[in-house]
């Protein structure tokens, strides 16, 4: 698989090629980031906006909670090409050429050959939706009907063409792969009805309050910010008295994918069908947070055109929508108390998780006050619940900036527009620690950790083997960041004889994984790692001392050495 999502698609072929893993990780982010908002700018573009909503839009969406929450996951790259595939569907419909058809044509086959299933199909459904709301809008006779059908078909024939090559490996690969029964019904699962909430205020405003505590256990329960400012202006824009008729494919996008994560009936069935089933449908709230920021451009815009024909918005339902909003968290707090906590206060336990932090964090503190440092090691220990209020505080202060901003863009103010894309940068800028901090490779806080050093020395004087993670430890893609080769990744797909070669204890345990507590580890035959050549036990905690392993590191971390693996070797069909 990860194979196949990097040689087919020409962007991160080349920056792979040119520079190595951890920088050109680095540099194809912030590539990611450029993409996605110039796109976003060109689209808003061509459907009429001015420059400095345009810009504004780009800054909304390039910096959205979505892109920062899963920042090194390759199906982003569907996303950020998104709002490209909007704009050569608009410029189709408006100069019905050919080459505006190839045009969409190509930026579909770039979402397929980026080689995420998942994201390529929801990309695919939203666009559609797109493409068939301006035939219905911009189709009149029978000629021009006749006429975008043939234009579709060769849509169709010119992404299929462009992605054959990739399309071929993956079917060949599918045909020799599986996954876990779990997978199978992914498409089915959903949030709780309390979360609906995390739409407005998401604690996922604070990513650091997000992390602690498992607050989020799954992906399908994170629901991303989007921006309190954003949030407002979409908001303002059900409020606009003629809509222009783009708004409409966006807010029936924007319904179905929270109904769908919230289980409704009505929508749920999609989950049961082939393929649909397999959907990790939080991968929705990507185009669905592309859906917002364009409806709130579109808000944007009109409060501006507002100064030259009053009358556009219906400012009294808007302001009487946002006072109704307070009420509503207080009404979840008192009749619905002990599920609004669970929604959001976290278990902020930073010292259990880590320990080792203690005498660091403690240092920082002993020039302050007693109180104060008293005031901050609770907070560290205890429960979340002033990260909560920090949360609505934090809240509160962009909804009332964004509010007054508004209020001067009414009343002609002239650096109004500028304030409010400055306010909104500054906004999602406060919101991404993983760009505002200053992100490193792997851990944003911490060198390279000694026995990653160590396994790299031995493997340099003995020769390349596998390591064996017991319990949460090297998880991820810290093996192919440091070129150090793992027996187990999580990739939902692989090969049926993958399955088949793991002994019952790991299938019982973590099948997809690979991943094993201690206490589960003698019961897997040693003859598996032997055969699978694994010469590293990488645990946190002591293994149970048997003859044929070896302590041989005890620093951060336990490695155990494996005196009975076997060397690597290869099926080979000829």
């Amino acid at each position: 698989v990860s194979n196949l999502v990097n040689i087919y698609y020409p962007l991160r072929l080349f920056f792979f090629l040119a520079w190595n893993s951890a920088h050109a990780f680095d540099w194809y982010f912030i590539l990611r980031f450029f993409i996605a908002g110039l796109g976003m700018f060109f689209y808003l573009r061509i459907i009429g906006l001015r420059r400095i909503v345009a810009l504004w839009g780009g800054i909304a969406y390039a910096f959205t909670g979505y892109f920062i929450l899963y920042l090194t996951y390759s199906f982003l790259d569907i996303d950020s090409l998104l709002p490209w595939t909007l704009f050569s569907i608009e410029q189709y419909f408006q100069k019905k050429r050919i080459r505006c058809a190839a045009l969409i044509g190509f930026f579909l086959a770039m979402t397929i050959v980026i080689g995420q299933p998942q994201s390529t199909i929801i990309a695919i459904l939203f666009a559609g939706l797109y493409f068939v709301w301006k035939s219905i809008l911009a189709n009149k006779t029978r000629k021009e009907q006749f006429s975008v059908i043939r234009h579709s078909l060769f849509v169709i024939l010119i992404a299929l063409l462009i992605a054959s090559p990739f399309i071929a490996d993956f079917l060949t690969f599918a045909s020799e792969a599986t996954t876990i029964s779990a997978w199978q019904s992914k498409g089915l699962l959903t949030f709780q009805p309390i979360q609906i909430l995390h739409f407005l205020v998401t604690p996922t405003m604070m990513p650091e309050v997000a992390a602690s505590g498992h607050l989020f256990d799954s992906y399908e329960i994170i629901i991303p910010y989007i921006g309190i400012s954003v949030l407002i202006l979409f908001l303002l824009s059900f409020f606009i008295k003629k809509k222009p008729p783009q708004l409409a494919p966006f807010y029936i996008w924007i319904a179905f994918v929270i109904l769908k994560n919230a289980g409704f009936p009505l929508v749920q069935w999609l989950g049961k069908l082939p393929i649909l089933s397999q959907i990790g449908w939080y991968k929705a709230y990507g185009p669905m947070a592309g859906a917002m920021v364009i409806c709130a451009a579109i808000a944007f815009e009109h409060i501006l055109h507002e100064r030259e024909s009053s009358g556009a918005i219906n400012w009294r339902g808007f302001y009487k929508l946002i006072a109704a909003i307070p009420l509503l968290f207080i009404g979840a707090y008192i009749f619905f108390r002990s599920a609004f906590i669970g929604a959001y206060v976290p278990n902020f336990d930073f010292f259990s998780r880590h320990p080792e932090a203690i005498k660091k964090f403690t240092a920082l503190l002993e020039r302050l006050p007693a109180r104060i440092q008293e005031f901050a090691l609770s907070i560290m220990q205890n429960h979340g619940g002033y990260f909560t209020v920090f949360l609505f505080t934090e809240a509160i202060i962009f909804a009332v900036a964004t509010l007054i901003i508004i209020r001067y863009l009414r009343h002609k103010s002239r650096y109004a527009a500028l304030a409010m894309v400055v306010f909104t940068a500054f906004e999602l800028f406060l919101y991404m620690p993983k760009i505002r901090d200053g992100f490193h490779y792997f851990d944003p806080y911490a060198n390279t950790p000694p026995y990653v050093s160590f396994l790299q020395n031995q493997m340099e004087q003995e020769g390349v083997s596998r390591t064996f993670s017991v319990g949460e430890v090297f998880l991820g893609h810290a093996g192919e960041l440091y070129n150090i080769q793992k027996s187990q990744n999580s990739s939902p797909l692989k090969p049926r004889r993958y399955f088949a070669y793991l002994p019952d204890e790991i299938l019982r345990e973590h099948a997809l994984t690979g991943v094993i507590a201690e206490n589960k580890l003698s019961e897997v035959p040693r003859k598996f790692f032997n055969a699978f050549n694994i010469k590293y036990f990488l645990s946190e905690q002591p293994l149970s001392p048997v003859p044929w392993r070896q302590l041989i590191y005890n620093n951060d971390i336990k490695i155990y050495e494996n005196k009975e693996t076997l060397p690597k070797a290869y099926v080979v069909f000829q």
